[in-house]
């Protein structure tokens, strides 16, 4: 098998929620070689992945979305024939991320619930607890940053209480 056959065959198994050892195990190369294949097919930033199993996804799911979103809100806006078009992203996987932003299985434009506003305000304070590391360098933005996170805090609290 050749390197190119190996990154496609290691990013699928580590999509599947493989680990580097069993990915390795079953390529014959160390977990090290694993590790390397997979980051030079694509897996996402741990960041990014962050953000996703943050809320409440299991880490396969999230590894899937995160290497082809780039935000919640983009799945959120994703049709279920759309992310099912995903490599190794079922309808286990589907449901998964669905309720994970507060979302129905078949009817991903319906109206956002209480629980997806909650999500929504937990995304946002996770972006905004990650800015802060760079608000020394970035102070004006910052402090507008802050203030939309705020607005936005505050009409999802007006809504909930509707």
């Amino acid at each position: 098998m050749n390197e190119k056959d190996q990154i496609a065959v290691a990013v699928a198994l580590r999509a599947q929620g493989s680990t580097y050892g069993q990915i390795g195990h079953k390529l014959k190369i160390s977990p090290v070689k694993a590790r390397k294949l997979v980051l030079e097919g694509g897996e996402p930033e741990p960041d990014k992945l962050k953000i996703f199993t943050d809320l409440g996804m299991s880490k396969p799911t999230a590894r899937r979305l995160a290497a082809d979103y780039s935000s919640p809100e983009d799945v959120r806006q994703a049709s279920d024939e759309e992310l099912l078009k995903l490599p190794g992203f079922g309808k286990g996987s589907l449901a998964d991320a669905r309720k994970a932003l507060g979302q129905i299985v078949g009817d991903s434009t319906a109206s956002p619930t209480a629980e997806s506003f909650k999500l929504i305000e937990k995304t946002l304070n996770i972006w905004i607890s990650r800015a802060k590391n760079y608000a020394h360098e970035f102070p004006d933005e910052f402090s507008k940053l802050s203030d939309q996170m705020l607005e936005t805090s505050q009409r999802i609290d007006k809504i909930l209480a509707e």
